[in-house]
């Protein structure tokens, strides 16, 4: 009996983890447990940084890590944008965080703009809270910040899942 709890006690223990790398889904559940994610940015426009638990309480946020160098990050980027346009409408906001310097990710959207909120990870607060080891790293965060969805990379679904998961935020 011990043995068989301390199992459930570490598979339930996995469940967030799991959600925040992006190997399962969180959305549609009723109770996540995942605890929130909150990181410090700095705006690529200028201002003072941001941190998530405080500038956007109570707002769900997609999180788009990426950089002017990746290949799959330019891929995806016009249907990021696309997706942003719709969902921002419906009070979700989108950030778009490069650990890149400020000249060169300012350079980039110049050429190819992203239709979201640019920040730049100086000292990797935002990698490190989600987690992310490649790139494009994308999560969805609910109105606690609490991760629903999740993906490093991308493939054939990525589109389709993320906007089941962005509806079944409202």
């Amino acid at each position: 009996m011990a043995v068989q709890l301390m199992y459930m006690k570490f598979h339930f223990a996995l469940i967030p983890l799991l959600a925040a790398i992006g190997l399962i889904g969180l959305s549609g559940c009723e109770s996540n447990s995942a605890p929130p994610v909150d990181f410090l940015a700095t705006p690529l426009a200028g201002g003072s940084d941001v941190r998530i638990s405080t500038d956007y309480k109570g707002k769900p946020v997609v999180v788009y890590l990426w950089a002017t160098w990746c290949g799959p990050c330019k891929q995806f980027a016009p249907t990021l944008n696309q997706i942003a346009t719709r969902y921002k409408a419906k009070g979700i906001e989108f950030l778009a965080i490069s650990g890149e310097s400020a000249k060169i990710v300012a350079a980039s959207e110049k050429k190819e703009p992203h239709q979201m909120t640019v920040l730049i990870d100086p000292i990797g607060s935002a990698t490190e809270a989600l987690g992310s080891n490649a790139l494009p790293t994308i999560m969805i965060l609910d109105k606690e910040h609490k991760p629903v969805w999740a993906t490093k990379g991308i493939n054939q679904s990525t589109e389709t899942d993320m906007i089941a998961a962005l509806d079944g935020l409202s």
